[in-house]
C-alpha cells in the first residue's frame, strides 16, 4: 500500500536513523522521564523519534545538542536557527548606555574563531560624569 504525502528526502531518512540511535541510547542511560524533559518533549513524541516516525524540530534538535553534547552528521541546528533570546532582564541593568554615541564605538578585530564563532573585538568609550 503507498503512503500518502510528499516523500522524505534522502538525508531525512540519515538523520531519522540518527536520531533513533542517539534518543534511544539515552534513554537507556538516562531513563525516559530524564531524557524526554531534557529535550523538553512529551512521552509520546520521544518514543516516535525513537521509532524513527517524526523528525524532531530543530528546537529539540539543539536541545540534544546542548544537553547531550550530540554532534548530527545531516545537520548543524546552528546553522538553521537563530540564537535563542536572553530570558533575563539582566542586560538592562546598564542605565549609561543610553549615553553612548556611534563615534564612542570602535570595531577594533573581526576574526574567524572556529566553525561556527566570529569574535568582534569592540573598544567603547564610557563619557564621564563629574
Amino acid at each position: 500500500m503507498k503512503r500518502r504525502g510528499r516523500k522524505r528526502p534522502f538525508d531525512a531518512a540519515l538523520l531519522l536513523n540518527q536520531v533513533s540511535e542517539v534518543f534511544k541510547a539515552k534513554k537507556e542511560e538516562l531513563g525516559i522521564e530524564r531524557a524526554r524533559k531534557d529535550v523538553n518533549v512529551c512521552r509520546a513524541s520521544f518514543y516516535k523519534y525513537i521509532n524513527g516516525e517524526n523528525v524532531p524540530d530543530m528546537d529539540v534538535l539543539r536541545a540534544a545538542k546542548e544537553k547531550w553534547g550530540t554532534k548530527w552528521k545531516h545537520l548543524d541546528p546552528s546553522e538553521v536557527l537563530r540564537p535563542m533570546k536572553v530570558k533575563t532582564a539582566k542586560q538592562l541593568v546598564f542605565s549609561f548606555l543610553s549615553a553612548i554615541e556611534e563615534d564612542d564605538i570602535e570595531i577594533v578585530q573581526v576574526a574567524p574563531e572556529g566553525a561556527s564563532v566570529l569574535q568582534v573585538v569592540l573598544k567603547i568609550r564610557f563619557p564621564t560624569y563629574k
